[in-house]
């Protein structure tokens, strides 16, 4: 009987420790789990503005996460883009504002940003908005589609920082 005893005193004791070892370290954390997260959508276009929409989208992921470093953490294109695919949409698919909108509560995003883009005269405009801030802005002469997205991301900048 106290054979016994000591066997399940020892696997009380010991199983713990050895499952712990089996299980694999956390390594190249991208992210801290205490960082609420924002979604940055590809912008919503139609006709010619499609051949924009996914630099301007890059640009304003990449320059939002510069800007919100620490208060938020940007969704990955990766992690959006497999998601994505899961529902049936190619990866770089423009989104309506309902899909990005049910993409964020999928992905129990804090903030959202959608955007749609449109040409006028030969030049991009792009319309975003996270939460209640709007904002607009139109290409400038010999302006690269990634420097537009950049300017959307500075215009946004009050509502991720």
């Amino acid at each position: 009987m106290a054979r016994v005893r000591l066997w399940i005193v020892l696997a009380v004791l010991l199983v713990p420790c050895l499952l712990e070892a089996q299980i694999p370290p956390h390594r190249n954390v991208a992210h801290s789990a205490s960082a609420p997260t924002l979604l940055v959508a590809t912008p919503f276009a139609e006709g010619a503005a499609l051949a924009g929409v996914e630099p301007v989208g890059n640009a304003m992921r990449s320059r939002l996460g510069i800007l919100a470093r620490g208060k938020y953490e940007v969704i990955a294109k990766e992690t959006i883009w497999s998601a994505l695919k899961s529902f049936g949409y190619q990866p770089a698919s423009p989104l309506s504002e309902a899909t990005v909108t049910a993409l964020a509560a999928q992905f129990h995003a804090s903030l959202f940003v959608f955007a749609s883009m449109d040409t006028d005269g030969g030049k991009y405009r792009v319309q975003a908005k996270v939460g209640n801030l709007v904002v607009n802005v139109r290409q400038a002469d010999n302006q690269s589609l990634e420097s537009l997205g950049t300017s959307v991301a500075d215009q946004l900048r009050a509502a991720v920082q």
